[in-house]
């Protein structure tokens, strides 16, 4: 493998990132709160340095498996690292009391020390009162409800409890919109984000063109939520040991389908593996390569902005070493917008 000194080209990037900054006209990256996955940031964004506006909602929905929990500590972690978001509450209700990982190996020692999961949400009234002590306190936070599904109510445990019946998710669901309505509208104040985990449902009665998956909640969650994303679970990535193909993760693949800050809808993917968590060089690394804009000889790639050349391995290998994950952000944030571009009518304006 090779590399050839390309300052020009890696400092023109730093410009064209300071341009947009200072150009009242464009998104400002800075106030955007990252998603944890570059792709996914740019699917929700247009823009590599993050995914979700402060003072909105959203809603993750997912396979089983498909990196759900796993995509919201990244999001932490990320969070973490970054001074803006020094004074951000890092909060976890983890519902399902599915976390079994690692959290400091995995994500950092400022993220392990920061996340707070210490209270425990079991119905919507718990939940209810846990963020309005939240939001009282002023202080803007990340919550992430994990997951919706898992939700009961002091009604329905009442009714477990005395074996009766009658208790309907229908209920559920209006009591929750009630609670979202005025929750929103809070959340714009201190630029807080709240994100709701839900799982993903499959209709067995969708025939052939009917939906065939959906998520519980009502049109509510669906309606007051900024972002709507859906994970799906794709290939296992298996590696050879002793002459044995074995898992060590999963492809996820996250579908935008609801976006209230471009508009658009819009797919991507990235690797997750069991020990590492999820891999951006990789997934940004694959994307380059997949939509050409990385040349191939034989079995090496050239990526002439970031003046690298090798195998694939090679490649991530020599961005790690010498830390070149900012520029390689900056030119995976320029061959996307270069696509959107490309899809452009570019037709007169109607209401010029």
């Amino acid at each position: 493998m090779t590399r050839t000194k390309n300052t020009d080209l890696i400092n023109e990037i730093k410009t064209i990132s300071k341009k947009e900054i200072e150009n009242p006209q464009a998104l400002d990256p800075k106030i955007l709160i990252p998603s944890g996955s570059t792709m996914l940031n740019l699917a929700c964004s247009d823009c590599s340095n993050g995914a979700f506006v402060p003072g909105t909602m959203v809603n993750l929905i997912g396979d089983k498996s498909a990196g759900k929990t796993m995509l919201y500590h990244t999001m932490l972690a990320e969070v973490a690292r970054r001074k803006r978001f020094s004074d951000y509450r890092l909060i976890h209700r983890d519902i399902e009391a599915g976390v079994v990982w690692d959290v400091e190996s995995l994500f950092g020692s400022k993220m392990a020390k920061r996340m707070e999961n210490d209270v425990k949400i079991e119905t919507i009234e718990d939940f209810k009162k846990d963020i309005k002590e939240c939001l009282a306190e002023g202080r803007p936070f990340i919550y992430g409800l994990d997951s919706y599904d898992s939700l009961s109510s002091e009604e329905e445990e009442k009714k477990k409890a005395e074996k009766e019946t009658g208790y309907s998710g229908a209920k559920k669901t209006k009591e929750f919109g009630a609670l979202l309505r005025g929750i929103v509208r809070e959340l714009k104040k201190t630029g807080s984000l709240l994100v709701v985990i839900s799982q993903v449902r499959e209709n067995l009665d969708a025939g052939l063109y009917g939906q065939r998956f959906y998520r519980t909640g009502g049109k509510s969650l669906g309606h007051h939520c900024s972002h709507e994303v859906w994970l799906f679970k794709g290939m296992k990535l298996k590696r050879e040991v002793q002459k044995r193909k074995r898992a060590v993760g999963i492809v996820s693949m996250p579908c935008v389908e609801k976006n209230r800050l471009t508009g658009k809808a819009r797919k991507t993917e990235f690797p997750i593996y069991y020990d590492y968590g999820i891999d951006d060089i990789s997934s940004m690394v694959n994307f380059l390569i997949q939509e050409g804009f990385w040349k191939k000889k034989g079995s090496l790639y050239t990526s002439s902005l970031l003046g690298i050349k090798g195998s694939k391995t090679e490649i991530i290998d020599q961005i790690e070493k010498e830390n070149l994950e900012k520029e390689l952000r900056k030119e995976t944030e320029l061959a996307w917008k270069e696509i959107e571009d490309s899809m452009k009518l570019n037709r007169k304006k109607r209401f010029q």
